[in-house]
């Protein structure tokens, strides 16, 4: 069977799924985010077969996601070292770990918690604000078509396929 492939499809969601929609993926760039760079650091930490990691890695090198660059010391030659683009994937990691906190983990608490490296406060639950700075709630988010709509989007919306 062959993979689906969502590129030319009208949805953010769909096109950052065929990036990073795998969880071998998410949690390659969760070890990064964590400092781990060396080929054998992800497989150790990750218990995950080098097959898998080579195709995963090339993955997000070729989406921008991951560089690889030669190592400043001598012992190992390779490193992964994530882009401005993986590493603004961490709103969307910090999201997961928290529902995972509040949804899978509530009787033992989190395996981990985040916090300010500046002050030590730790990191407050992720919201969704507004412009305004105003919270806002699940049941009050509303979607209209954006600048990149295409017409059969647009389409969607005028039919009162999606609501608004």
């Amino acid at each position: 069977m062959e993979r689906v492939c969502f590129e030319s499809k009208n949805c953010s969601v769909a096109r950052a799924m065929d990036v990073i929609g795998d969880w071998w993926s998410i949690l390659i760039v969760l070890e990064a985010m964590r400092g781990t760079c060396h080929f054998d650091q992800f497989q150790t930490n990750l218990e995950i077969s080098k097959g898998i990691l080579s195709k995963r890695l090339k993955s997000l090198q070729e989406h921008g996601v991951l560089v690889r660059v030669e190592s400043e010391k001598k012992v190992r030659r390779v490193e992964y070292r994530l882009t401005p683009k993986g590493s603004a994937l961490h709103t969307v990691l910090i999201a997961l770990m928290q529902w995972g906190d509040d949804w899978l983990n509530a009787r033992s608490g989190a395996p981990v918690v985040l916090y300010n490296a500046k002050n030590g406060a730790e990191l407050a639950k992720l919201t969704l604000q507004d412009t305004r700075g105003i919270t806002v709630e699940p049941d009050d988010l509303r979607v209209k078509a954006g600048p990149g709509a295409d017409r059969h989007t647009c389409a969607r919306f005028a039919a009162g396929e999606i609501q608004a």
